[in-house]
């Protein structure tokens, strides 16, 4: 298999390089049997100087970034309740529109 090479156009932050990201990839690999997202995030959490080219994909501030995570979140519309009822079943009791309806009832109608 060749050297390792970013993606055209990646954003790749300064000090990284190909060879330290697979580095860190092997270590991983080598501690938990297999290099996952899920490994990698607990590895970097775990030992976060010790994955310098991982680490620096993420936030700077991690208090900013769970502020912002928040407030994104928080702005979202509400949920349209009427998703859930009308796909939760492959084949739906006969009583769903009446329910949604019973919901919708509760809620003044604002659900979706």
């Amino acid at each position: 298999m060749g050297a390792y090479q970013f993606k055209s156009g990646a954003h790749i932050p300064k000090g990284v390089s190909a060879e330290g990201i697979m580095a860190e990839r092997d270590r991983i690999e080598h501690d938990f049997g297999k290099a996952t997202i899920e490994h990698a995030v607990d590895a970097v959490l775990k030992d976060p100087d010790g994955y310098p080219n991982l680490r620096a994909f993420g936030p700077a501030d991690e208090g900013a970034a769970m502020r912002q995570g928040i407030a994104e979140a928080e702005a979202e519309p509400d949920a349209d309740v009427s998703l859930l009822f009308e796909n939760a079943y492959a084949n739906p009791p006969a009583s769903l529109q009446h329910d949604l309806a019973e919901l919708r009832r509760i809620l003044g109608g604002d659900v979706g």
